[in-house]
């Protein structure tokens, strides 16, 4: 038998290895997911009141609205809302940006080709990084336009900007594994997908968040046995950690960046960027390749609302409520396996003991949970192992049971992303994604709202992206066709 002949076998049986890996992972998260949380008795007596759509749940509205549709007003889904994926993927291209980019000694080509827009300070930037301070940021704009549909045409602006720190101690004092993480924003704008715009449950844009400055996460973190394990412990938002896929950030919409709205939706304390709950949140490496994490979350509503935390600064630490409890396991093949194309496909579940208003009667019951599933997978790669050059398509589901106190309890998305598709660009991307939320049979006049989302990100620079985004909304907040909306706009992305 020739060389050639046996290496082709063994490749076949590696690439077969991949595969029983993936499907292992998705039994072990289904088993897992059938398992945990308990089921909540929802035994109910049918009666004829019931909750206007209009006023359970929805996106949440600009300042100059009437009452938004939202169960809390003043919530807001902005933020870029992946930013635990956003900012390592920046602070990943910062520092590649840092070494890809020899200085030339032109103020002007160094500048254009650095990593970030404020550059390098000097040199003190990469001094303080070496002594264990980091600096990072970014600023999301988004414009955005109904062409056609909505409740009235309409044209809006908002903006989303974030500064973190971390404090890496191993670097400032030789305290191996601890670092303290904090993060503070400041938003501005409206919101074109509020209810006398388009009023579409799906947010048009993420940066949209009731305006103003707002102290996000600050928690302390330690690591354990070679980064085996980590343990978080602070101001936590859930999304940093639970319910998102990093091909995420190559949309705009809140539907697609960020966790299935779904999620928030059923539960105020599965936070979005800014807000935050006091938590705990322990990850652990399973295996090389299998990640199992945990969080609990104290359920302070006004925490879980940013202006009603007092822009972040509300401290209160109650357990009148109860507490919310996330898992999740993730499988992951790496960029760099010779023989696997990259991969990650997750699997997570969420328990509340808080009150929720049932929809039919208003009435309050005790407990709420919910489940997802999440996958992006590379099929196509171009340039070799470790390239993240190729096309990735990806789902995500989420289901909430408890239909009688959960707004949307179904979502499903999916879509793709391919880097690199025009010669020359390899950093840019070009994403399609479909997203589709079923309404509750127990809200009037609702079915399901579907949107379609295309966009082109042009990195000018390492530090400017650029996106044309479209969006077409069916059947806002899941009411009549007739008020289909195509939406024409963009998004500015500006690293630190």
């Amino acid at each position: 038998m020739s060389e050639r002949i046996r290496r082709g076998r063994r490749l076949h049986r590696r690439q077969q290895a991949c595969r029983m890996n993936q499907a292992q992972t998705a039994i072990v998260g289904a088993l897992i997911l059938a398992i945990s949380p308990p089921a909540v008795n929802a035994a109910e007596t049918r009666d004829d009141a019931t909750v206007d759509a209009a006023q359970a749940a929805g996106p949440a509205t600009d300042q100059d609205d009437t009452p938004p549709v939202t169960p809390d007003p003043n919530r807001g889904y902005g933020g870029r809302a992946a930013t635990g994926h956003l900012t390592r993927k920046l602070e990943k291209s910062r520092r590649s940006a840092l070494k890809a980019k020899p200085k030339t000694g032109e103020a002007l080509q160094d500048w254009l080709n650095g990593p970030s827009i404020l550059g390098e300070w000097g040199g003190y930037r990469q001094q303080l990084d070496d002594l264990g301070i980091t600096f990072g940021g970014f600023s999301g704009n988004a414009f955005f336009a109904n062409a056609t549909g909505g409740a009235r045409r309409s044209a809006t602006a908002a903006s989303f900007t974030q500064a973190w720190t971390d404090l890496d101690f191993e670097k400032l004092s030789g305290w191996t594994g601890f670092l303290i993480h904090t993060e503070m924003a400041i938003t501005g704008g409206n919101n074109l997908s509020g209810h006398n715009r388009v009023g579409n449950l799906f947010n048009v844009a993420t940066e949209y968040t009731p305006n103003g400055v707002y102290l996000g996460q600050m928690y302390a973190q330690q690591a354990f046995f070679g980064d085996a394990l980590s343990l978080q412990v602070g101001r936590l938002t859930t999304t940093n950690n639970f319910a998102t896929l990093p091909v995420f950030t190559d949309y705009v919409s809140v539907a697609g960046n960020g966790t299935p709205t779904a999620l928030p939706l059923g539960s105020t304390y599965f936070t979005y960027p800014p807000a935050v709950e006091w938590g705990a949140v322990a990850t652990a490496q399973a295996t090389s390749r299998i990640t199992v994490a945990g969080g609990v979350y104290n359920t302070n509503n006004s925490s879980a609302a940013p202006q009603a935390s007092q822009n972040g600064t509300d401290f209160g630490l109650t357990f009148d409520n109860g507490v919310m409890a996330v898992s999740q396991i993730t499988y992951t093949d790496p960029a760099t396996d010779p023989i696997c194309l990259p991969g990650i496909f997750a699997f997570g579940s969420y328990y509340s003991s808080a009150d929720y208003p049932r929809l039919r009667n208003g009435r309050d019951k005790s407990g709420n949970y919910g489940f997802y599933w999440m996958a992006q997978q590379m099929v196509y790669q171009q340039g070799g192992p470790g390239s993240p050059q190729g096309l990735t398509p990806w789902f995500a589901v989420a289901w909430n049971p408890e239909e009688s106190a959960d707004f949307l309890p179904l979502y499903v998305s999916g879509g793709a992303v391919y880097q690199g598709l025009i010669p020359g660009r390899n950093t840019d991307t070009t994403a399609l994604a479909v997203y589709s939320g079923t309404f509750s049979k127990f809200a009037q006049n609702t079915t399901t709202e579907t949107v379609l989302e295309a966009n082109y990100t042009l990195w000018a620079t390492p530090w400017l992206g650029i996106t044309p985004d479209f969006q077409y909304v069916f059947n806002p907040m899941g009411g009549a066709s007739k008020n289909d909306a195509a939406v024409f706009g963009g998004q500015i992305l500006i690293v630190f």
